[in-house]
């Protein structure tokens, strides 16, 4: 029983370092396009509040993801002991758990204090600038972004039933 909580345990852990990877390889100075203010037609006021708004979260996201990292280290020596302390990993758990809530709590504020700061109208064109840059510009490694099964394509068809054993 305890293995089985254990493995779903690592299997979340190993998720959430693969969404940190990802989050990271994306520089999130790449995303802004060149004439963003002219498009969204938003005065140098509203722009420094938004260079602000992400200044602050990318430095409190950072520290976060900082904390996140050694908690992940301090797992993997929980884990490689020969002796498995349940109550040191559910510690760790928790500790991760907040860190997580934590991120989830700056990026929502993030959002809420961009769009009053854009207002209703700019703000939902700026996410709409967002998802158009997603969808044009390539990754940093020059690969694009587009990815079997969006906008339509359903990427390539199933394998045939047996295949893989299900």
């Amino acid at each position: 029983m305890n293995l089985k909580i254990l493995n779903f345990f690592l299997a979340g852990v190993l998720v959430i370092l693969i969404g940190i990877w990802g989050f990271l390889i994306i520089n999130p100075r790449e995303m802004r396009p060149p004439d963003f203010n002219k498009e969204l037609g938003i005065n140098e006021q509203q722009m420094r509040e938004l260079n602000n708004i992400r200044d602050r979260i990318m430095s409190e996201d950072r520290a976060i993801f900082l904390k996140i990292h050694g908690l992940n280290k301090e797992l993997t020596g929980e884990l490689s002991k020969n002796e498995i302390d349940d109550a040191a990993i559910r510690s760790i758990e928790e500790k991760l758990q907040t860190q997580h809530k934590k991120l989830t709590k700056l990026r929502i504020s993030a959002v809420v204090e961009s769009r009053k700061v854009l207002g209703a109208e700019k703000f939902i064109q700026m996410t709409g600038i967002f998802d158009k840059k997603r969808k044009e510009g390539p990754l940093r490694n020059g690969k694009n972004r587009d990815f079997p099964g969006k906008n339509g394509d359903n990427g390539p068809p199933p394998p045939p039933p047996g295949e893989f054993g299900f």
